[in-house]
This record gives structure tokens, C-alpha cells and sequence, in this order.
């Protein structure tokens, strides 16, 4: 009489199969996660930049709309136009009239944006930018930029025309 041995059929993984696999995912985690935290930086720059040049571009359609002065000011944690060039780290407030130092009239307001962005600075020499009538407004460079990261810097410029670019 013949013995016949039959051999058993496994399914599914090795311990050390197993091991292997997540030993190299983790050095391929090790070494993309740098360049993935520099991506989500740099999007939210452009993200910040692109949002501000709308705002700028809406009030100086508005100015030229409306044929009156468009102010974009600083916006202060109590939601009122700040004079600390500092406080554009809370976001801007893009309103019809000329410079206040307090909330404008909420009919007055065309647009308010926050910026919940806190590793984002941006480098504006005034804490308030107006728009003439006729759409001109004072040349300036707006840096927008990250703090304590690597993302490449995004400067808007506004021309004596009021033309706003990004670069």
C-alpha cells in the first residue's frame, strides 16, 4: 500500500512577508512626506494669493462700477478695519468709501474674507488699499509667503493703473 502525502495549501500572508512589506512602506512614507508637506504649503500660498487678487480685482471693477472709491483694508480679530499692517493675517475687508479705522457699514461692504491660513504672512506696506473711480490706485507690492516652511513666495503687484498681477 501506497502512502500518499498531500501537501497542505496555505492562503494569505507570511509573518515575515508581511514584515517586509511594511518595512519598505514605511521607508517610502519616510521619504515622500517632505515633499508632500512642500505641495500643501505652495497650494496654500497660491490658494491665499489667488484669493486676495480676487478681492483686489473685485473692488476695482466695483470703483470703476460704481464710480466711487473701493477701499480694501486689513481686517482686525473684532472684524473692523484695522491701521496695523500686521492684521492682514486675519484677512480683508473690500468695502465702498474711503479710509476708516473701524467696521464699515455692513450696506458698504462688498466682500469680507478671513484668513484661517496662520503660517501664511502677507507683506503689505499699508493696512489699507483704495481704488479711484476711474479703477487707478497707489503702485504696490503685496508678498504673500510661508512661515516657517519651504513654499516658493508669491508677490501681487498693483500697477498706478490698478491692474493687479500675480507672479
Amino acid at each position: 500500500m501506497r502512502y500518499q502525502y498531500y501537501r497542505r495549501t496555505t492562503s494569505g500572508f507570511s509573518l515575515i512577508e508581511m514584515v517586509i512589506t511594511t518595512v519598505i512602506l514605511g521607508i517610502l512614507l519616510a521619504i515622500g512626506m517632505p515633499s508632500m508637506q512642500r505641495f500643501s504649503d505652495d497650494a496654500k500660498v497660491r490658494s491665499v494669493g489667488r484669493e486676495l487678487a480676487a478681492g483686489l480685482w473685485q473692488a476695482r471693477a466695483q470703483a470703476q462700477s460704481l464710480q466711487q472709491t473701493v477701499t480694501v483694508c486689513a481686517r482686525s480679530t473684532q472684524g473692523a478695519c484695522s491701521s496695523s499692517k500686521v492684521d492682514w493675517k486675519n484677512g480683508w475687508i473690500v468695502y465702498v468709501g474711503g479710509v476708516l479705522n473701524k467696521r464699515p457699514a455692513t450696506a458698504s461692504i462688498l466682500l469680507e474674507s478671513t484668513l484661517d491660513q496662520s503660517r501664511i504672512a502677507l507683506g503689505v506696506d499699508n493696512p489699507q488699499l483704495s481704488f479711484a473711480p476711474n479703477g487707478g490706485a497707489l503702485a504696490q507690492t503685496i508678498s504673500v509667503s510661508c512661515q516657517n516652511c519651504q513654499a516658493d513666495p508669491r508677490t501681487l503687484t498693483i500697477a498706478r493703473n490698478g491692474q493687479v498681477t500675480i507672479s
